[in-house]
């Protein structure tokens, strides 16, 4: 019996810990996600602003100051002028610029054994 209790209670805690690292998200202080959302508002209409970014390429998240650049740009001083708007806004901590450069790939209706015929084998399967 001696065995068993310290054993259910390691169990017991290592389900609190779960718990407890699951619902970290929803831990975040009501103020916190306010601020947050606001940097968010602000660099999304700065990005608006400038001539140098397609805002609607750039997805912006902000967690706790530090804001989350997604996406695909035309150019890297496009890029690099996203992350200037961001870094520039005040209450912003920190900048994970994640954007990409290039063009985007837009998904076709065709699967993908059609495409590649019709590229590489010039055959068109209907």
């Amino acid at each position: 019996m001696k065995g068993k209790l310290p054993a259910a209670a390691m169990c017991l805690v290592g389900v609190g810990l779960v718990a407890l690292v699951g619902c970290a998200s929803s831990m975040v202080p009501q103020h916190t996600r306010h601020v947050d959302s606001g940097i968010t508002s602000v660099i999304q209409a700065s990005l608006e602003a400038n001539d140098k970014v397609k805002a609607r390429q750039v997805d912006v998240q902000t967690r706790d100051g530090v804001v989350y650049l997604s996406g695909v740009v035309d150019t890297e001083d496009a890029r690099r002028e996203a992350g200037r708007v961001a870094w520039r806004t005040e209450g912003v901590e920190g900048v994970v610029n994640d954007l990409t450069v290039g063009e985007r790939i837009a998904r076709d209706t065709k699967g993908v054994k059609d495409v590649r015929n019709e590229l590489i084998v010039g055959k068109k399967t209907d």
